[in-house]
């Protein structure tokens, strides 16, 4: 073990994905403070201080529990409800729940805690705090499976998707020379032909003459308008014209309208 994670005994170790002094929470779990069932392992403050490491690691406030129900006949207070019932930091949570974190062990140079019984452990600073909702981020599905496949599997299957437009869909009055610029979901592969990629004007039926140049994860379409008055021009990116650096193409085609400046 060391300061970072992996999935399964072979898996590629990575760093967690944790904001710096975020609280990790694990609930009964007795490996992860030094128990396997009710059988106490034999090194287990080394055992806490591996096992926090993973997430230590990556800068997070590590805090474990085995306890589940009750304890010495008394119903157990989660630290999780402390602190949603306004709890400061974890110290002030810790005198508040019903299992007290009270003694500490160095080991490599860090400070392990241990409950009395030693079903509980703390690892990180005592003076931190819970989140409060305006301080956390909303979960993206989409976002997750990207960091999981690119860092923890190690190959990106995530198909690159159009984040933005300009000129948006639907956009009037468009200065004739603008340029037209798509805004992807990561950075697109240099080489790219962008093959099938086009302008139309509307108007006339008419295709536009484009230069397309990548950088980043931002396309640009240059061409010279017509100097025609109140047209409407159609942009169509075909899903095999643009791969991601690891050659993922879009998912689907895309297709967008705008009209010239009268």
């Amino acid at each position: 073990m060391n300061t970072k994670i992996r999935e399964g005994f072979y898996g590629r170790q990575v760093t967690a994905p944790l904001k710096r002094n975020v609280p990790v929470i694990l609930a009964h779990t007795c490996f992860s403070t030094g128990y396997v069932g009710n059988k106490l392992v034999s090194n287990p403050v080394e055992t806490i201080y591996n096992f926090s490491q993973m997430f230590t690691g990556a800068g997070a406030n590590y805090y474990a529990t085995g306890y589940y129900g009750s304890y010495k006949g008394k119903k157990v207070v989660d630290i999780m409800d402390v602190f949603l019932n306004g709890a400061t930091s974890f110290s002030d949570a810790n005198n508040k729940n019903t299992v007290k974190v009270t003694k500490s062990y160095t080991f490599n140079g860090k400070k392990i805690w241990r409950s009395t019984s030693g079903y509980a452990a703390f690892v990180g600073n005592w003076s931190s705090t819970f989140p409060k909702a305006s301080q956390t981020t909303a979960y993206s599905d989409s976002a997750a499976e990207a960091w999981y496949q690119a860092v923890v599997l190690g190959k990106d299957r995530i198909p690159p998707t159009i984040k933005s437009t300009n000129p948006v869909k639907g956009a009037t009055n468009v200065p004739l020379t603008t340029s037209i610029t798509i805004t992807f979901s990561e950075k697109i592969w240099s080489s790219t032909k962008f093959s099938g990629i086009y302008i139309k004007n509307l108007s006339t039926g008419k295709m536009v003459g484009l230069v397309k140049s990548i950088s980043g994860n931002t396309l640009t379409l240059k061409m010279t308008f017509n100097r025609l008055r109140n047209n409407l021009y159609q942009v169509y990116i075909p899903a095999i014209a643009v791969r991601d650096v690891a050659g993922n193409v879009l998912k689907t085609s895309y297709t967008f309208n705008f009209r010239t400046r009268v």
